[in-house]
């Protein structure tokens, strides 16, 4: 193990309050709300809402390709509406016409009609 200081090279996003979610993967130092790394690092925040999303089954990713189809797509609406923040972009990813959900809304309908 070496004892340089770290160089915060790995940089994930991960849902926090108040955009306050950045932190090294290396050494675990969390940056909390850095307005810079929203806009220097949009897609790394995106992806690491979308992917948080998706393991948590609020939405459905088929594969890399389509979530970089959509990764992509939310970018440009942050960029076009100047709009960094994780809830613009979740609201964005839930408004994305590539995500693939599971069930359809037949089957909510018939869901709800049971109870």
């Amino acid at each position: 193990m070496s004892n340089e200081p770290c160089e915060h090279i790995n940089v994930q996003y991960y849902p926090a309050l108040n955009d306050a979610g950045w932190r090294c993967l290396d050494c675990n130092t969390e940056f909390g709300f850095r307005p810079d790394l929203d806009k220097g690092q949009l897609d790394m925040k995106i992806f690491g809402l979308l992917h948080d999303l998706n393991e948590g089954h609020f939405v459905y990713v088929a594969n890399g390709t389509t979530g970089a189809v959509i990764q992509e797509n939310i970018r440009l609406e942050c960029e076009k509406a100047q709009r960094y923040d994780q809830q613009f972009i979740i609201q964005q990813i839930m408004k994305e016409p590539n995500l693939n959900f599971e069930m359809d809304d037949d089957y909510y309908k018939k869901r709800w009609q049971i109870l």
